[in-house]
């Protein structure tokens, strides 16, 4: 069955090719589907093991991927458009069944955990982060030494782009910096990474800023001087500077579903880092799993956690020695972002813009491109679909349907006339006018297995969708279920310096490395 198959497939693609170079007359309007030439190098023989971004599959069966070639080596990223159940999740478990690199996955209710993880694990090592306390640990500031480096992490967990009144936000991040700059403090005085920066800062942040402030001044009276823009008196009610407990007060309120003892546990340590997952040479997946209902909830979560990871890869990628992601030893990584039209991720248009010449492939799915306007703005949205080179797109419906009419353009038909003159005489002729390659009307009424596909420099395609159930090697990868994750341990407890005997340890650069083990 398969030779037949991959005989039509020749046959057409010859076929299409001669006609293509057919004398033809001339048209005013030019847009068309492509033909199945102009695919056929998108059709992939070895696609359950080869490096490569599934797409969809062939009239004929055969599975259509965007592979490096010598002309272009880097994938691109992907943009997947469907309604709710449409599809998406098909493609993604196929994808994440036959990628051999790394990947990182924002995982929505932990289906593709379940349906992925089991068979990720026979390539390397595999980590679930989950606000559940169970699973693997992820410190976000590992690495970060610097107060320059410790306030951009401030940033990126509460910075939100559009902020109406940014002063008292602003005021926060300088106030969350000191909090990561004190257990960088008391590490140093420790002699070792005794606490990790984010839980350490959570807990402080579930106390009043009157006994964080008094802390802070027993570690340091530098720290509490930068927390409080001002010198601490330990007789002062700091809840009375109505500006300072603003500024505390919304930070605390913006981090408050990440204050949790179960997510505070999930960053209580570190099991793998950016760096580690673009150069390990055994692919490593990372599942950040979080429940639909508490998506919104936990969007810094995913914020920092995707910033931190994105801006990681694409640092070591700059500063390893060499030309070639194979010269300074970076492999491709995935990041595939479930629902990214439903959680902001921060600079993701920008991050279009310049992962890719990283090695790195983003996989983003969106259930309508008004998703992408009404959570990125219409500029940023731009952005992000003139940087995603492949585009597909299952059954729309409305503002997509319309948009995709726009974008597959017209062509040519010509319309019949008659007229009759005295005398009898009859004349005949033809108007050629534009009409859409497909309507909106015939784009609504796509069959659930049929997409529509955009890729590079081709025209617009047909294809069937990519589907898991279809194809035997990925039905039983599939088959292959994870056990259930184990609990995290306890958090570490601080140890509140205000209420201990004060020990001046002002003098230590928080900058510096730990001295000793």
């Amino acid at each position: 069955m398969g030779a037949i198959a991959s005989g039509l497939q020749q046959l057409s693609s010859t076929l299409s090719w001669l006609n293509a170079h057919l004398p033809k007359p001339p048209q005013l309007f030019t847009d068309r589907f492509a033909d199945p030439h102009e695919v056929d190098p998108l059709v992939s023989q070895n696609w359950q093991h080869e490096t490569g971004l599934l797409v969809g599959v062939s009239p004929f069966k055969k599975v259509l991927s965007v592979r490096p070639s010598k002309q272009r080596r880097e994938l691109g990223n992907v943009l997947v458009d469907a309604l709710t159940r449409g599809g998406k999740g098909l493609l993604a478990i196929s994808q994440l069944c036959t990628w051999p690199h790394s990947a990182v996955v924002l995982d929505i209710k932990g289906e593709l955990h379940e349906a992925t993880a089991e068979y990720r694990k026979t390539l390397g090592p595999v980590f679930v982060i989950d606000p559940e306390a169970v699973g693997n640990q992820f410190d976000p500031l590992h690495g970060r030494f610097t107060e320059r480096q410790l306030y951009a992490a401030a940033k990126y967990l509460l910075y939100e782009e559009g902020e109406r009144d940014p002063i008292f936000i602003q005021r926060g991040m300088k106030m969350l910096t000191q909090l990561f700059v004190a257990a960088r403090l008391e590490n140093q005085a420790a002699g070792y990474e005794k606490y990790r920066l984010l839980p350490y800062a959570g807990q402080l942040m579930n106390l009043p800023i009157n006994q964080v402030a008094a802390h802070l001044q027993a570690i340091s009276p530098q720290l509490a001087t930068k927390f409080l823009s001002g010198e601490y008196r330990p007789e002062k009610d700091y809840d009375e500077k109505r500006f300072l407990a603003s500024s505390w007060e919304t930070a605390t309120s913006r981090l408050y579903p990440i204050l949790s003892d179960e997510l505070l546990r999930c960053f209580d340590g570190s099991d793998f880092t950016g760096a580690q997952i673009i150069t390990a040479t055994q692919p490593i997946t990372v599942y950040l799993r979080l429940p639909e209902s508490e998506l919104l909830a936990l969007a810094p979560v995913v914020r920092l956690i995707f910033q931190t990871l994105i801006h990681d890869m694409q640092t070591t990628y700059d500063k390893r020695p060499g030309r070639t992601a194979k010269e300074k030893g970076c492999s491709p990584v995935l990041l595939l972002l479930d629902e990214a039209g439903r959680v902001k991720i921060p600079l993701l248009y920008e991050y279009a813009t310049t992962v890719v010449g990283r090695q790195i492939s983003l996989w983003v799915a969106i259930q309508s491109i008004s998703q992408l306007t009404a959570t990125y703005g219409h500029a940023n949205a731009e952005t992000l679909l003139d940087n995603m080179d492949t585009q597909i797109f299952y059954r729309q419906r409305r503002a997509t349907a319309r948009y995709l009419e726009e974008e597959l353009g017209k062509r040519s038909e010509y319309s019949h006339s008659q007229s009759r003159r005295e005398g009898g005489y009859e004349t005949q002729g033809m108007s050629e006018q534009g009409v859409p390659v497909m309507t909106a009307n015939q784009i609504k009424q796509m069959k659930d297995w049929n997409i529509l596909v955009f890729h590079h420099d081709l025209p617009a395609f047909r294809a069937r969708r990519m589907n898991w159930m279809e194809h035997p090697v990925l039905r039983e990868r599939q088959a292959m279920r994870p056990p259930a994750l184990t609990p995290l341990p306890p958090l570490t407890p601080i140890e509140l310096r205000s209420l201990q005997p004060s020990a001046d340890v002002s003098f230590v650069d928080p900058d510096e490395r730990y001295t000793r083990n």
